[in-house]
């Protein structure tokens, strides 16, 4: 049996689109702020709130080895995912610019572009999501 001060971690694992999300925002809503962190590891863009599959897995080994809030790590730790088009758009004009040689290259080979989706990710400490990524990258160079 568990007291108040430990602490549970809850999976919910089901199909895309089968109320997941809507289930965790009514058990956070409802739990007098003993819930407080919502992990997602879909194929859909992160929503407010959410973290992706790797930012996990590095919060989880945290928790585990540290202890401590999952959400206050999160906050302090600056590890929540980057869905800002803004920011990633820079991360990847600086990418593009700094690396002209890759440019011409991708033009010849477009499979070229994960090398650039690489460095972006890098760049954003494996923060930005990805999907956003590998858009704002084909967009770029192919204009």
């Amino acid at each position: 049996m568990l007291n108040d001060d430990m602490k549970q971690l809850i999976i919910f694992a089901a199909p895309s689109g089968s109320g997941k999300s809507s289930l965790i925002s009514k058990i956070i809503e409802q739990s007098d702020n003993k819930v407080q962190l919502s992990v997602s590891a879909t194929t859909r863009p992160a929503r407010k709130g959410e973290i992706n599959g790797k930012i996990a897995k590095e919060l989880f080994e945290i928790v585990y080895s540290e202890g401590g809030e999952p959400a206050e790590i999160v906050d302090k730790r600056g590890m929540k995912q980057v869905t800002d088009t803004v920011a990633i758009e820079k991360a990847v004009a600086e990418i593009i610019s700094a690396n002209p040689d890759q440019v011409e290259k991708a033009k010849l080979n477009p499979k070229l572009i994960g090398w650039f989706v690489g460095q972006v990710m890098k760049a954003t400490g494996g923060k930005a999501n990805p999907k956003t990524v590998n858009e704002l990258v084909a967009a770029k160079l192919n204009s």
